[in-house]
């Protein structure tokens, strides 16, 4: 009776923990078997009895493939204010101001997929086409004049031919147009995205391989890499923890009727351990297709090459306690630019190349203290980079700068005259300071945080910033501060404040441009100061 009450017992455990598991219930009655709890005959009969109630529960539908070992879903949905305004300097000296008011969403799930052998699949699917947002605004999707719009196309009617008309005499009286239709804008709305998409395989503890859209393979911060940014390509990952060293942990031991008797030292060490870590990328960072073209071809030049952004980084991580220590040295370099998409020599001045990645070789030290006082956790952290090439940066600058002098390109600074080139105007350095209070996990938990940063004409890469912080621009000091606070164990609300300034009133302040747009054209404006003020309303699953 009792081994029926068992079999019983285990029957529906295993239907009710995890159906899709059939495998792990045939194990644990292969080891009750082997505990001679039951027989072998009972096992079988169990077996049966337990595949007929599975294939007859709603979970039996699901059917894994045989590789599938697990599947973990998640994802976060995101309601946001954004409001963000310019003061500029424009190519007239007269100031100007523009803003952008703004109701913003996104909604990103992903699955990660634990296959066998070692190999692991990434998914992510997110709202917007923008490789540095996620974020949609709320009726800017729309086609035409309709209102609340989706994803859709606008349609523009051209002139393609003109054909004169003569009368019977063959005089020219008029002419005759052709026209066709085609489509001029395209707007994504709430359109869903491939945001990420990858391979990766883990035979060791301490390394991963992964290729496809990576998550960011390297610890950085949102000055140098957009947090949206996913890169392509290829990523090693190394990590190998040392210790933990010391002797063991010490504490008091108790007799039968709870009165403290002798200490005792238990087996766990409670000693510091060393993270040691390596993160190296080859990632595509444009693809010139193709390198070559026929003779014949006009829609592009022979010999374009393909970018690639090279990164190596290695760091340790010191923890003890609630107390840690990160420093994570990083070099950045790129191959092939020249003559590329992004092959024009950077400017960075209305006029001129917003885009170029020429001249960055960029040293990156990120780095965090961490430590707990009064069961609040804090952070002091900060980031430090270096264009070791800034030099040969400015030159190209001031080059471009003569030839758009040369062809009367009306450029002129905050002070009114006319722009030229900048010798010994070459920042290359970019750094940030910052420290925060307190972490969110669970509902009521909360979080400050306040941090300086400034970021050199010449120091980054201005493709890959933040597009939020300084409206993506470079030649910009500023402060930020965040807020954050758990409603519920899931949802959260955030709030994030910006204000900056222009460094170098000689030089523009370049860079791709967020919202606000960029300074591409001769007379765009040059950003004088920035404010940007975030309302947030997350929820995470």
């Amino acid at each position: 009776m009792k081994k029926l009450k068992l079999i019983a017992f285990v029957a529906a455990f295993a239907l009710v923990a995890n159906a899709a598991k059939a495998q792990d219930d045939s194990a644990l009655l292969d080891l009750l078997v082997k505990k001679k709890v039951i027989t072998d005959q009972e096992a079988e009969q169990t077996k049966a009895e337990l595949a007929q109630q599975y294939a007859s529960t709603p979970a039996g539908k699901l059917s894994l493939s045989t590789p599938i070992q697990q599947i973990r879903l998640y994802g976060d949905a995101r309601l946001r204010y954004d409001y963000r305004e310019g003061n500029t300097h424009g190519a007239t000296g007269v100031s100007d101001s523009s803003n952008a008011d703004q109701i913003r969403y996104r909604l990103r799930i992903g699955t990660e997929v634990t296959l066998t052998d070692d190999w692991f699949f990434g998914l992510r699917l997110d709202t917007s086409n923008n490789a540095r947002s996620t974020n949609v605004t709320e009726s800017q999707g729309q086609t035409g004049t309709a209102p609340f719009g989706k994803a859709g196309t606008v349609s523009t009617t051209f002139v393609t031919g003109v054909t004169p008309v003569t009368n019977k005499a063959g005089t020219v009286t008029g002419v005759k147009t052709t026209t066709a239709t085609a489509v001029s804008t395209v707007n994504f709305g709430s359109a869903i995205f491939v945001g990420q998409l990858y391979l990766r395989y883990k035979p060791f503890s301490w390394l991963s391989v992964e290729g496809g859209v990576l998550p960011n393979p390297f610890i950085s911060t949102p000055m140098v890499w957009d947090p949206d940014i996913n890169p392509s390509g290829v990523a090693e990952q190394f990590k190998y923890t040392f210790g933990p060293f010391g002797g063991g942990s010490t504490t008091a031991g108790y007799d039968k009727d709870g009165k403290e008797s002798k200490e005792v030292v238990t087996s766990t060490p409670s000693g510091p351990t060393l993270d040691v870590f390596g993160n190296f990328g080859q990632l595509v960072y444009d693809d010139a297709t193709p390198e070559n073209q026929f003779s014949t071809a006009t829609s592009s030049p022979a010999g374009r090459n393909d970018t690639f952004l090279l990164g190596w980084q290695v760091g340790s991580r010191l923890n003890y306690g609630n107390a840690h220590f990160q420093f994570a040295p990083t070099f950045y370099d790129y191959t092939g630019q020249q003559n590329s998409d992004f092959g024009a020599a950077y400017s960075g001045d209305p006029g001129g190349n917003q885009t170029g990645v020429n001249n960055l070789k960029v040293i990156d030290v990120p780095a965090e203290i961490g430590w707990k006082s009064w069961g609040i956790p804090f952070t002091v952290f900060g980031d430090f980079a270096d264009n070791i090439d800034a030099n040969a940066r400015a030159n190209e600058s001031e080059l471009t700068l003569t030839q758009l002098a040369a062809a009367g390109t009306p450029l002129v600074n905050t002070n009114g005259a006319p722009f030229a080139a900048h010798p010994g105007h070459n920042d290359g350095i970019a750094w940030q300071a910052g420290l925060r209070a307190g972490q969110i996990k669970k509902k009521g938990d909360w979080t400050l945080a306040g941090y300086y940063q400034y970021s050199g004409a010449y120091s980054l890469d201005p493709n890959l910033i933040d597009n939020d912080i300084f409206d993506a621009r470079l030649n910009m000091k500023g402060i930020v501060f965040q807020a954050g606070y758990a409603l519920t164990d899931a949802v959260t609300l955030n709030l994030q404040y910006n204000y900056g300034q222009r460094i170098d009133q000689a030089l523009g302040t370049g860079g791709a441009g967020g919202t606000l747009g960029s300074s591409a054209s001769a007379a765009a404006p040059l950003l004088r100061n920035y404010e940007l003020l975030q309302l947030d309303i997350n929820l995470k699953f």
